[in-house]
């Protein structure tokens, strides 16, 4: 299973894909700026967050009756959502920045179907992203994905309860960083206080997070659909 990323070629490791260069910020201080783009983001997708939360393919993640073929089906359609929002992120980190190390999701979800015993054959036509032709868009889509992983530990602890699957047996998707996920995600808004600035970076970024939530709804809904027929 291939994640399909045509745009460019990129070096991988186990977790992360590259341009991948971290940065020292044990003494970095959350300047005023990065507060207040910490708010505006949660404000603006606080609905889209609990509309995807509680889709028809990811509500049952989290019920104590979570069956195989539910979780695979939500393998699924998120796989078809991140191979091509990886892609997305990766050439636009090349080009905008490589300060930020991007978690290779796709390889974590391959590595999930694989244990199930299952393939990646979401619906078409393929879906596709928001583009991000800059910095403050980039931070956007970036606050999307980084901040569904702190989710992911809820999620992963649930699917182990409901099917005794780890990190190592069909769940390393959800369990994304593990005991590393809270120093990642501040990582990321460290990161995030170096390339959006002003109010036109934080008018971008909200925009960006916004436009993709509503896209990766409308996924869940094609893939749910797609399930359905």
């Amino acid at each position: 299973m291939d994640a399909g990323c045509s745009k460019r070629m990129y070096n991988t490791h186990e977790g992360s894909v590259g341009p991948a260069r971290e940065s020292d910020t044990a003494n970095t201080a959350v300047a005023g700026g990065v507060k207040r783009l910490q708010v505006a983001l949660r404000q603006a997708t606080r609905e889209s967050h609990h509309v995807i939360d509680h889709h028809p393919l990811m509500a049952p993640l989290v019920r104590s009756d979570l069956t195989r073929q539910e979780y695979t089906r939500a393998l699924v359609a998120l796989d078809w959502l991140h191979a091509p929002l990886q892609c997305e992120l990766a050439t636009a980190l090349a080009e905008f920045s490589g300060e930020f190390e991007l978690a290779d999701r796709v390889a974590w979800l391959h590595k999930d179907l694989i244990a199930l015993g299952a393939t990646a054959s979401g619906p078409q036509p393929a879906w596709t992203p928001p583009r991000l032709d800059g910095s403050a868009e980039l931070i956007g889509a970036l606050y999307v994905i980084e901040g569904s992983t702190l989710g992911g530990q809820v999620i992963a602890r649930r699917i182990e309860a409901s099917l005794g699957l780890s990190a190592t047996s069909g769940a390393r998707f959800f369990n994304g960083w593990g005991a590393e996920t809270e120093a990642r995600w501040q990582r990321f808004w460290d990161f995030a206080g170096t390339r959006c600035t002003g109010e036109a970076g934080l008018a971008l970024a909200t925009a960006t997070a916004t436009s993709l939530f509503d896209a990766l709804l409308r996924g869940l809904d094609l893939a749910h659909g797609w399930n359905e027929s």
